[in-house]
C-alpha cells in the first residue's frame, strides 16, 4: 500500500479503481443501487472533511486508468450534495522531534537534564560547550520508556557558567543554553515565577515574550524559573500536552523551554498526575515532592494531593527537610494557597500545618497559584504567601478584602525576584 485516497463527501460514496471497489465511506456494508440512502447525514464541519484510505499501487495499470464514484445522499429531501476526491503517493512521515527541548534542574550545581521526544524510534546526537562554537562534549542518546522519549543530564558544569547545547534528532536540529546553578556559597540569585498557564496557549506565548526579555536584557535572570502548578486543562490527556505546552506553533514557549529550566508543583488540573511525571520526571522523594538548592536559596516542592496531615510521610519528610537547610533563604512551592484574594476557598490544611512549620523554622514565602489572578500577597506573622496564577488561564477578580490580603492585582503576568544578601526584592513582568 503506497497510495493514498482523500476524499471529501456528503453524504456517503463508493469509490473504484479500475472497477475494483477501494474505498467505502458512510455507506452500509451490504449491495447497493442508486436508490440506497446514506448511512447517516452529514452536517457541519463533516461536509469539509477529507477522509483517508489506503490503496495498493498494485490496482493502478500502464496506460490510462480510471476512477468511478457513485455519490449518495443521506435523506430523499436533502438539498446539497458534494464530492471532491485526490488519489496521492503515500509518502513516509520522517522521523521528526516532536517535544522540547526542554530543561529539568535536578538539584546539583554541577548538572543539568534536557528532554526531548521523538515521533519514532531513533538514536539523537547531544553537544555542548561553553559558546556554541565550542561544543567540545558529545553524547550519543537512546530512547526510554515507550514512547520514544530521550534524556540525557549533563554533569561536571562549572558552576555559574552559560552553556550551549546543540540537539541533531535525526533530520531536526534544535540549539539552547542554560546556565550552571551558583556555587553553594552564592549569596546573590535572580529567578522567575509564574503558574496556571493551562488554558490559553497564546497567551502562555505572549508571557513567554516577557521572560525571554527579562533573561536576555539580564542574563542573571537564565538561572531557573517555578512554576505553580496547573500547566494544562486536562493534565490525562496527551492532546493538551502536545497543543498547550509542546505546540511547535508557540514558538516563544518552545524557546524559553529550551533556554531555562523550569521546576514546578503538581495542580489540580494535572489530574493524576501521570502525564505530568512522564514529561517532568524530577527527582521526587516520593509521589510529587521533593526540594532543591540553588545559591543561597532552598526551595520546598509540595504536592497537596496526597496527605501532608501531622505524622503523614510526606509531613515527616518535610520537618526534617527544613530542619536541615542551612540556606539564608527557604521558600515552599505548592499550588493551593493558604490565604490568598478569593476565587477558590482559602486552603485550610496549608493554614494548620503548613504555617506552623514554616514560622517553626523560618520559612520567608509560600509561594502558589490556583486563583488566576497576577498577585495577591498576604503577610501571616511575617511568612509571605503569595498567589502567582496569571500565565495563561481565564483571570479571576481579585476581593482584597479577604484575612491578611495586603495587595492583589488582575493581570496576565509573570514575577522575577531577587535575593541579594540580607534583603528580596520583586517586580512584576508585563
Amino acid at each position: 500500500t503506497n497510495l493514498l485516497l482523500r476524499l471529501l463527501r456528503d453524504d456517503g460514496a463508493i469509490v473504484y479503481l479500475n472497477e475494483m471497489e477501494v474505498a467505502r465511506s458512510n455507506m452500509p456494508e451490504e449491495n447497493v443501487d442508486y436508490l440506497t440512502q446514506a448511512s447517516t447525514p452529514v452536517d457541519g464541519s463533516d461536509e469539509n472533511r477529507f477522509y483517508i484510505y489506503p490503496v495498493c499501487s498494485e490496482l493502478l495499470r500502464q496506460g490510462n486508468n480510471i476512477v468511478a464514484v457513485e455519490i449518495h445522499q443521506g435523506y430523499p429531501e436533502s438539498s446539497d450534495i458534494s464530492f471532491d476526491l485526490e488519489l496521492v503517493p503515500a509518502i513516509p512521515d520522517r522521523i521528526r522531534l516532536i517535544k522540547g527541548p526542554y530543561l529539568i534542574y535536578p538539584g546539583e550545581n554541577t548538572t543539568m537534564t534536557i528532554l526531548w521526544q521523538m515521533s519514532a524510534e531513533t538514536s539523537c546526537i547531544l553537544q555542548w560547550g561553553l559558546s556554541s562554537e565550542n561544543l567540545i562534549y558529545t553524547s550519543m542518546t537512546t530512547e526510554y520508556g515507550d514512547d520514544h522519549q530521550h534524556k540525557f543530564t549533563i554533569s561536571d558544569l562549572t558552576p555559574g557558567k552559560r552553556y550551549n547545547y546543540h540537539l541533531k534528532a535525526d533530520a531536526d536540529e534544535y540549539q539552547g543554553s542554560f546556565k550552571a546553578a551558583p556555587s553553594n556559597n552564592s549569596i546573590n540569585v535572580k529567578f522567575m515565577i509564574y503558574g496556571d498557564t493551562q488554558s490559553y496557549a497564546d497567551i502562555h506565548d505572549a508571557v513567554a515574550v516577557q521572560m525571554i526579555e527579562t533573561y536576555v536584557n539580564d542574563p542573571a535572570y537564565q538561572t531557573f524559573t517555578l512554576h505553580a502548578g496547573d500547566r494544562v486543562d486536562f493534565g490525562d490527556e496527551e492532546l493538551e500536552w502536545a497543543n498547550k505546552i509542546y505546540n511547535p506553533n508557540q514558538k516563544n514557549i518552545r524557546q524559553f523551554q529550551a533556554n531555562m529550566p523550569i521546576n514546578g508543583c503538581k495542580g489540580n488540573h494535572e489530574e493524576t498526575g501521570i502525564l505530568f511525571k512522564k514529561y517532568w520526571p524530577y527527582p521526587y522523594i516520593d509521589d510529587f515532592y521533593w526540594s532543591f538548592d540553588y545559591g543561597p536559596v532552598h526551595i520546598v516542592i509540595l504536592d497537596q494531593y496526597v496527605s501532608y496531615e501531622p505524622a503523614s510521610k510526606q509531613y515527616n519528610w518535610l520537618v526534617n527537610d527544613l530542619a536541615e537547610t542551612d540556606k539564608k533563604w527557604i521558600c515552599i512551592l505548592l499550588h493551593e494557597p493558604g490565604w490568598s484574594a478569593g476565587a477558590h476557598d482559602n486552603n485550610t490544611d496549608v493554614q494548620k500545618n503548613i504555617q506552623f512549620l514554616c514560622e517553626t523554622y523560618g520559612v520567608d514565602i509560600v509561594f502558589s497559584g490556583h486563583n488566576h489572578y497576577y498577585y495577591a500577597r498576604a503577610n501571616v506573622n511575617n511568612v509571605q504567601h503569595i498567589t502567582l496564577g496569571g500565565g495563561g488561564g481565564d483571570l479571576y477578580e481579585p476581593d482584597t478584602s479577604y484575612p491578611y490580603i495586603q495587595c492583589a492585582e488582575k493581570y496576565i503576568i509573570s514575577v522575577r525576584w531577587r535575593y541579594m544578601g540580607t534583603s528580596l526584592t520583586l517586580w512584576l513582568i508585563g
